[in-house]
C-alpha cells in the first residue's frame, strides 16, 4: 500500500513596486499646449521611489534625449525639480516625453504634445467708402482712427492721411499714396495734395488672399504676410472683392502699420 499527502505551494511572487512621476501646474505645464515658437515652457515635477531607489531622469523629444540628460545625481526616495525648455523655432507638432528610472530597471514616463503654431496680434477693422476726385464723398482715408476725409478735411488732417481713392481714364479705380505724382495730377484744386504740410508715404500691393480668406481673418498673422510685399506708391485697375495690402509711412507717429483692403464695391460715376 502506498499514501502520500501531497502539498501545493504557489510559486507566484509578487510583482515589484515601480517609481511614481507627477507634475504640478501653476505657471508649469500639466497637459497638451499650443506655443509661439520659441516660447518658454515651464515644467515641475515630483518623482518617488517604489521598491528600489530612484536613478536617473531623462526628458526626450520626438525620442532624441535632450542635453543635460539622463540626469543620474538626483534624490533617490523623493526627486523634485523644474525645467525651462525653448519651444522649436518651426510649427509642429512634438512629443515630450520625461522618464524616472529606478534601480530595479523600472521606470514611470509621462508626455505632453506640444504644437508649435504663430499666433497672432489682435487687429482694428473699418469699414468705410471713398468716393473719387470729383465726388462729394470723402477721398482720403486714415487708417489710425478709420476716419474719410474730404480734400479741404485731408489737407487740414495731412499727418493722418494714409491713402487716396480716384477713378480715371488711365488707371481707372485707384489706391494711391498721398506722396504719388498722380494724386497731385488728379486732385488740382487749391486743396491739392501738393499743397499739404505732410504727405504720407503708403506702400501698396495686390495680393492672391482670397475674399473668402479676408473675411476669415481674425489675427495679423496674414496681415503680415502679405503687406512684407507692398512697395508700389499705386496700386490701379481694381476689381471687386480684390485684396490689397498696404504699409503706412514709417515717419507716422507709432511707426509704419500694415493692413489689408477688400475691394467690396466699384461704382462709375
Amino acid at each position: 500500500r502506498f499514501s502520500f499527502i501531497g502539498f501545493f505551494i504557489s510559486c507566484e511572487t509578487e510583482e515589484a513596486l515601480g517609481p511614481e512621476l507627477q507634475f504640478f501646474g501653476g505657471e508649469y505645464i500639466v497637459s497638451d499646449v499650443t506655443v509661439d515658437p520659441g516660447a518658454e515652457m515651464k515644467f515641475s515635477w515630483l518623482a518617488t521611489k517604489g521598491d528600489a531607489n530612484l536613478k536617473s531622469f531623462t526628458i526626450t523629444r520626438d525620442g532624441i534625449t535632450l542635453s543635460g540628460y539622463p540626469d543620474e545625481n538626483i534624490a533617490k526616495d523623493n526627486y523634485s525639480a523644474q525645467v525651462t525648455l525653448v519651444a522649436p523655432l518651426n510649427e509642429g507638432a512634438y512629443l515630450y516625453v520625461f522618464t524616472v528610472t529606478d534601480n530595479g530597471g523600472l521606470s514611470k514616463s509621462v508626455s505632453f504634445t506640444i504644437t508649435v503654431k504663430k499666433t497672432g496680434e489682435p487687429i482694428d477693422t473699418w469699414t468705410q467708402t471713398l468716393g473719387s476726385h470729383q465726388s462729394s464723398t470723402g477721398s482720403s482715408f486714415a487708417s489710425t482712427n478709420g476716419q474719410v476725409y474730404n480734400i479741404s478735411e485731408a489737407k487740414a488732417n495731412s499727418a493722418l492721411i494714409d491713402f487716396m481713392y480716384f477713378y480715371g481714364a488711365a488707371n481707372l479705380a485707384t489706391l494711391a499714396s498721398p506722396d504719388s505724382d498722380e494724386v497731385t495730377s488728379v486732385f488740382f484744386s487749391a486743396d491739392s495734395p501738393a499743397t499739404w504740410t505732410t504727405r504720407n508715404a503708403t506702400k501698396f500691393a495686390k495680393t492672391t488672399v482670397t475674399a473668402s480668406e479676408f473675411d476669415a481673418i481674425e489675427d495679423d498673422l496674414l496681415i503680415v504676410e502679405k503687406a512684407a510685399s507692398a512697395t508700389g506708391k499705386i496700386v490701379n485697375e481694381l476689381a471687386v472683392n480684390n485684396v490689397i495690402a498696404f504699409i503706412t509711412d514709417a515717419n507716422k507717429t507709432g511707426g509704419s502699420k500694415m493692413g489689408l483692403i477688400k475691394i467690396a464695391a466699384i461704382e462709375i460715376g
